[in-house]
Formats: structure tokens, sequence, C-alpha cells
């Protein structure tokens, strides 16, 4: 045979199944190959004959169109979701499987001067592509996980997760400007969790609002709006400009200055039980994804908004129970603890 692929991951292309119900199919009996029972060790190719409980199983050239909603570093928030680079991480051979970009434009990216919180949260940048993902206008959306909205909306998941980038803040100044001999320094930053974790490194901080791109923001600072922008590590990476000669980039711990939920994650969403969200599923790496669900879990218990101050941040103890750590500063001060919890649904 030519082109022989594992049978459960067959399966999976075919839209019938995810890989992990497709080996309990399998394991059961249900599944033949050329009229024999398969087993988990199973390869097909372009001439087997599959049938799955009974019926026959084909595979057809499938066109996946996937949206976000501006290319990077032109859009606020999402500005380290990087949609091509899922394309890194595809198995599923090009006879198979053709994509398609669209570009959608939402609310957050026309009104780019007043404040995210003043006129409905991060979800202003995912809304419109949600709606299209519903009305099957596309079949994949790709988002910086940490501005999604929690739960997603009805119908729709959180089908894969690429492995997680670096999840730290950067604070970035210019590299003639020594801020620390400052009596106060001029921050920009529209993010409470940031200003309110800032100001505990540097209570000499003064936080001023600052919307636009990536690029938009780090230009404001070389034109002196501010002293100093905070942005998050994993946008300026794969950006690549992480080393501007005439900048200083300082690295915050995480100790101290504590990631929003699902930072540095670039997620996959689809419509529940398509044959995108299988495909998506059977690339997602299951480290981060553990980390994610665990990460907005909390924030559902907690029952916080999308531009509250509030930081999550999960890491693996061992294979079964995740370390979280949390920053909550509702109540005007920043209070922080660490706990353990089970993995969670991501969605």
């Amino acid at each position: 045979m030519s082109n022989e692929i594992r049978l459960n991951k067959y399966l999976s292309e075919a839209g019938i199944c995810s890989r992990r119900e497709a080996d309990r199919l399998i394991e059961a009996g249900k599944v033949t190959v050329d009229g024999t029972i398969a087993d988990l060790g199973t390869r097909v190719g372009d001439s087997s004959v599959v049938t799955c409980n009974g019926k026959p199983v084909h595979l057809h050239t499938k066109k996946v169109i996937y949206a976000y909603n501006k290319p990077i570093g032109q859009v606020c928030t999402s500005k380290d979701a990087d949609p091509d680079s899922i394309f890194r991480y595809v198995e599923f051979p090009e006879r198979d499987v053709r994509f398609e970009k669209v570009i959608v434009t939402t609310k957050g990216d026309k009104q780019k001067e007043a404040a995210i919180s003043s006129f409905g949260g991060k979800a202003v940048f995912v809304e419109e592509i949600e709606e299209a993902l519903l009305d099957g206008t596309i079949d994949l959306a790709v988002h910086s996980a940490k501005d999604m909205p929690n739960p997603c909306k009805k119908g729709l998941g959180i089908a894969g997760v690429l492995p997680r980038a670096c999840v730290q803040d950067v604070l970035i100044y210019r590299a003639d400007t020594d801020i620390r001999s400052k009596n106060t320094f001029t921050v920009g930053t529209g993010s409470l969790r940031r200003r309110s974790q800032i100001k505990e490194i540097y209570p000499q901080a003064e936080c001023m609002e600052l919307r636009g791109n990536v690029t938009t923001r780090i230009q404001k600072l070389r034109d002196g709006l501010y002293d100093a922008i905070i942005l998050a590590a994993a946008g300026i990476e794969r950006l690549g400009i992480e080393k501007e000669p005439d900048l200083v980039y300082e690295y915050l711990d995480v100790d101290v200055m504590l990631p929003a939920a699902g930072q540095g994650i670039i997620a996959i969403e689809a419509c529940e039980g398509t044959l995108p969200y299988h495909m998506a599923e059977t690339i997602s790496d299951a480290e981060t994804e553990g980390c994610l669900r665990a990460e907005r879990a909390v924030v559902r218990e907690m029952e916080a908004g999308c531009h509250e101050p509030i930081g999550v941040y999960a890491t693996w103890k061992n294979e079964k129970k995740l370390c979280v750590r949390v920053m909550n500063a509702r109540s005007g001060s920043v209070k922080r603890e660490t706990f353990e919890r089970e993995m969670e649904d991501a969605n």
C-alpha cells in the first residue's frame, strides 16, 4: 500500500471520532480493514476498504478555512496568536486537506483608542470570529488563548493547542532611559493585572493606558510617549523584535509578574464534533493543554471577568496533578496563593 497511515489517524481525519475514541472502537472490534477485524497496529492506505460500526469510512478532500483577526503585529490583544504556525505541526497528507486563510475584522480592531474594558473586554476581539465558526463561514479559528472567552460559546470548544511559548511579561524601555533613577516613570499598559504587579516591583511607576498592535506600542515608546511599556514575551519573540539595540528588555519573573491564564498559548477553536475539531485534536500538545484546562477552570471558579486583575499559571507536578499559582488584586492589594489540582475541562 502507498501512503499508509495508522488506522486511528485515518478514522480521525475522516471525521468519525478522535484518535482516543478510535482506539476504543478498534479494541472493541468495531473496525474492519479489507474485511478483517482491525487491531491497534493496523495501517491503511489509498486502496483500503475501512468500515466502522458496519458503515464504510472514506477520506474526502476537505477545505479547512481558518481565521484570526489580523496578521501578526496588526491586532491589539491577539498579537501572539500566529495562525500560520499551526502548519508546522500538521501531519495530514496534502491530498486530504488544503487550507484557506480568512481575515476577520472585529469590534476590538475598529476601536483602537478606548480602553478595552470600556467597551466589552477581550471578547471584542473574538466575537465575530466565533459567529463565523457557528454559521459555517470558517472551520477553524486561531487565537491567543489568554484572549478567549471563558467558557467558549455553546457548540464551540478548544480543539487543540500548540506547545506553550515563553509565559513571561517584559518591561521594555529605551536604552537611553534610566528608569531606576527617576522619582516617577510612566508605564504603558492597559492590563489591570500588569498594573497591580508592576507597582509592587517599581512603586514609582505611573501606569497609563496603551492600545495598538505590538509595533505601534513600541513606536509610541520610541517616540517618548511612555518611559516604559509592558508586553508579553511570546508576542515580541514571535515577531522577532526582542533584541532591538535601542531598547532594554527586562523579562519579569513569574514570581513577581504572574501571567494571565493561557498566556503564551496558541489555541485552535472549532465547532465540537466536526472534522476540523478532530483534526486539531490530533496536533494538540497534551502538556500545554492540561495547563490551559487548569488555568481556565480557576478563572471560571473565581468568576473573574476578562479585564480583572487576576493572574493564573499552572505547571505539571506529576502525571495527574498540576501546581497552580494565582494572583488576585481585586481588593486593591496583591494576594498570591499556590495549590494543587487535577486536570480540568479547557472549554
